[in-house]
């Protein structure tokens, strides 16, 4: 198993920090494609939510 995971903290301090992740088996989540592919793109996610929540 390998997985990945990008911490988000929500602009309310009364909510918990949580996490934007992904894992599987090591055969189809080498370290290599989860630190140029998955890991990237779950770091923009946590980007456009963190944005998204700004803008409610």
């Amino acid at each position: 198993m390998n997985s990945v995971g990008v911490p988000f903290r929500p602009p309310h301090r009364d909510m918990p920090v949580l996490a934007f992740n992904c894992g599987g088996p090591a055969y189809l989540l080498t370290p290599e494609r989860l630190e140029t592919d998955i890991g990237p793109r779950l770091v923009e996610i946590v980007r456009k939510v963190a944005a998204f929540d700004q803008s409610v």
